[in-house]
């Protein structure tokens, strides 16, 4: 049976990634509102005649705003910040906001609660208070699974690209960020969805990172990491600049691209990146709009995520990561959460 993805086939009835989380999409600019246009907050709004504005926020929009007309809110929100507000979606896992970037410089936003820890290539179920109800959902943990699935590259000022499939230390640690200045350091992880996806809805996922001592380079108090995931339906291994995705610094005639939206760690300061564990913010948007935008994912499908420098960059900085080649103490791991159907 296809999994959550297969739901997307019922967009026109509302469906999303998962009955227990709405769809949302924020916006950039007007292009990507068909018949519509872009808001300040954000969001799309269509035109409406029954709106004084002549315009009403689309379905797709942040709970609270969608289906109300612009004028409702436009005194609210207009000039509480620069270059729009941050909206919220509330979710399962928290609260959660997702907008669109199209470079490591630009602004993307999106948070949720903590994950809960479980250990590597692991299967557990949440506890319930009582013996009645829905189900537990279930938490699984999904390792890299292989050298190729992780690594860094980036773009050097003279046009040429570094690729470090196995960690640029010499022993098994990676970076990403930016250092120097406008030089974006790139880390990629490759997850192949687990038979769980297939009999699951997914309500929650998390990117699990283990940093070791050497933990951060120049890392100020104002950067934050930005979470991409690559669009494709079975994304291949990286295999040097061919797959290095334009928007990050590859080549624009590569055919690897990636989701406009992205999702900043933490949604707001600096992220404070620590020796052991460091656990990401619900990303489980990214996946429902992969799903929106290729049809369906099934078990054994691959995944992958790119993250680099968000916005602020400051002056430069990066931190490291545990690689594969290396293990010690775990290579990066997705934890995924279902719900039973």
């Amino acid at each position: 049976m296809r999994l959550w993805l297969a739901v997307a086939a019922l967009a026109s009835a509302g469906a999303g990634l998962a009955a227990c989380q709405s769809s949302t999409f924020a916006c950039q600019s007007d292009g990507a509102c068909p018949s519509g246009r872009c808001e300040p907050q954000g969001w799309c709004s269509f035109p409406d005649a029954s709106c004084s504005s002549g315009f009403r926020f689309g379905e797709h929009a942040a709970q609270g705003l969608a289906g109300t007309c612009v004028d409702a809110v436009a005194e609210e929100t207009e000039g509480s910040t620069t270059g729009g507000t941050t909206p919220t979606l509330t979710s399962t896992a928290g609260t959660t906001t997702v907008s669109t970037l199209t470079d490591p410089g630009g602004s993307e936003t999106t948070s949720s609660t903590s994950a809960a820890e479980t250990s590597e290539g692991s299967t557990s179920e949440s506890s319930s208070s009582g013996s009645t109800g829905p189900a537990s959902p279930i938490v699984v943990t999904v390792p890299i699974a292989q050298d190729a699935d992780d690594g860094s590259i980036y773009a050097t000022p003279e046009g040429g690209v570094i690729w470090a499939q196995s960690g640029e230390d010499g022993v098994g640690n990676g970076f990403f960020g930016e250092y120097p200045d406008d030089e974006y350091y790139v880390g990629y992880f490759r997850f192949e969805l687990p038979p769980e996806a297939d009999s699951g809805r997914l309500i929650e996922a998390r990117l699990r990172l283990q940093a070791t001592p050497q933990v951060t380079y120049m890392w100020g108090n104002t950067h934050a990491v930005g979470i991409w995931l690559e669009s494709s339906a079975d994304a291949p291994a990286v295999m040097g600049s061919d797959s290095f995705p334009w928007q990050l610094g590859g080549p624009p005639s590569v055919g690897v691209t990636l989701l406009e939206q992205t999702v900043r760690w933490p949604e707001f300061g600096p992220l404070a990146w620590a020796a052991g564990t460091n656990i990401s913010p619900d990303i489980s948007p990214l996946v429902e709009l992969l799903v929106d935008e290729v049809g369906s994912l099934s078990a054994g499908d691959h995944v992958q995520f790119w993250l680099a420098v968000a916005s602020p960059t400051g002056t430069g900085g990066e931190v490291t990561y545990v690689d594969y080649s290396n293990r010690i103490p775990a290579p990066t791991e997705l934890e995924l959460t279902f719900e039973r159907r």
